[in-house]
């Protein structure tokens, strides 16, 4: 799993730009919690270059481990990253605005323009 700490990276699915990752925001997390290979590509398109940390597996497992709220989180952003990189993927890209229902009965709005 990464971590950005400086620059900005773009995120395709398939050649498709789906989201964009600034400072603070995490990547690699669902291959990890799913043990499947990446689901998208993940590249510096910053002039200046980027910084991301990256946490390997066993520490990651050791996090996971310790407590469950954290995995609980992490599951949860995963499933709506996946959501909506396969929205976007589905919709080339192009603008949309989807207000969806989620389990628990909150409404979560997901803004997919670029």
């Amino acid at each position: 799993m990464f971590t950005v700490a400086d620059g900005e990276f773009k995120v395709t699915v398939n050649g498709v730009h789906v989201g964009t990752l600034r400072q603070d925001d995490m990547f690699g997390e669902t291959s990890l919690l799913m043990n499947r290979p990446r689901s998208a590509t993940v590249a510096c398109v910053s002039k200046s270059g980027c910084i991301a940390y990256e946490m390997m597996n066993e520490d990651f497992r050791a996090l996971l481990d310790e407590s469950a709220d954290i995995e609980e989180s992490l599951r949860d952003l995963s499933r709506r990253r996946e959501f909506k990189k396969a929205l976007r993927a589905q919709t080339g890209g192009m603008g949309v605005t989807l207000k969806v229902r989620m389990p628990r009965k909150c409404i979560y709005n997901y803004s997919l323009a670029q």
